[in-house]
C-alpha cells in the first residue's frame, strides 16, 4: 500500500513539474494592448472550449488563438436543465442559454439571451427516427423565432465531422473535438476547436459556443447510458 501510494505521489509530482516546465518554456499569450477580451474573441480564427475538472458542475475555459479570453459555466447541469453562461475573464456577460421546455416540436430546446438578458434566439434539436438515423441536426432561430441556420453532426458521440451552416447553405463554422493527454492521468476532460469560416455569420458567435458546451453535455450524458 506505501509502495503504491509513493508510486502515486511521484507520479502526480511528475505531472506537476512537466507542467510547471512546459508553461515556462511555452508561456501563455496574452492579449495585444488595446484589445479587449471580446474582440479577441470575435477576431480570432480558432477558438478553443477546454472543459475542465476542478469546477463543480460544468465549466470550459475558453481561449481566442491560444489566449485566454473567458469562460463558459454551467451549475448543476443534466442534460439542458439549467443554463449556461459565457463570460469574458474580466467579468463581462456575453451570452447565456437555458432550457425552453415550450418548443415541444423539438426533442431538446434552449433559448439564448445577451449579457443584458435579451431574448436573442433560440436552439432546438430536430425529431429524427433514432434507429434509421446516424446523425442529428440543431436548428438555430433568431429573436424573431426565424430559421437564421444548423448544426449537422454526424453520429451522436462527439465526434468530428461537425459543421454549422447559415439558412443559405453556407457553411459558417467547423467545430473539432481534440484527444487530451491529460485524460489518461487526471479526471476526463474534453476540447474542442471552434473554427469560424465566414466573417459575417447569420449565427451568432456566442451561440456557436454554447452550443460546444450543450452537445458536450449530451455526450456525457449518452456514454453515461452506453449509447
Amino acid at each position: 500500500m506505501t509502495s503504491f501510494r509513493n508510486r502515486l505521489m511521484g507520479a502526480i509530482a511528475g505531472v506537476a513539474l512537466l507542467y510547471g516546465a512546459s508553461s515556462y518554456l511555452f508561456p501563455t499569450p496574452k492579449l495585444p494592448a488595446g484589445t479587449t477580451y471580446e474582440q479577441a474573441l470575435h477576431s480570432a480564427h480558432e477558438i478553443t472550449i477546454q472543459e475542465t475538472w476542478l469546477q463543480k458542475g460544468k465549466h470550459y475555459a475558453v481561449f481566442a488563438d491560444d489566449v485566454p479570453v473567458g469562460s463558459v459555466d454551467g451549475k448543476n447541469v443534466v442534460l439542458f436543465g439549467d443554463a449556461f453562461t459565457l463570460t469574458t475573464l474580466d467579468g463581462k456577460v456575453l451570452a447565456s442559454e437555458k432550457e425552453n421546455k415550450r418548443l415541444v416540436r423539438m426533442t431538446r430546446a434552449a433559448d439564448f439571451y445577451d449579457g443584458e438578458g435579451k431574448h436573442t434566439g433560440s436552439l432546438g434539436e430536430e425529431v429524427l427516427d433514432r434507429w434509421l438515423s446516424f446523425s442529428y441536426v440543431f436548428h438555430f432561430y433568431d429573436g424573431q423565432g426565424r430559421e437564421i441556420g444548423e448544426s449537422k453532426k454526424l453520429g451522436r458521440s462527439a465526434l468530428n465531422m461537425h459543421d454549422l451552416y447559415n439558412a443559405a447553405g453556407n457553411q459558417e463554422y467547423a467545430i473539432d473535438k481534440r484527444f487530451t493527454l491529460r485524460g489518461l492521468i487526471l479526471p476526463e476532460h474534453d476540447r474542442y476547436d471552434l473554427y469560424p469560416k465566414k466573417q459575417h455569420a447569420s449565427i451568432p458567435l456566442e451561440h456557436a459556443i454554447l452550443l460546444v458546451c450543450i452537445e458536450d453535455v449530451i455526450g456525457d450524458s449518452q456514454k453515461a447510458k452506453g449509447k
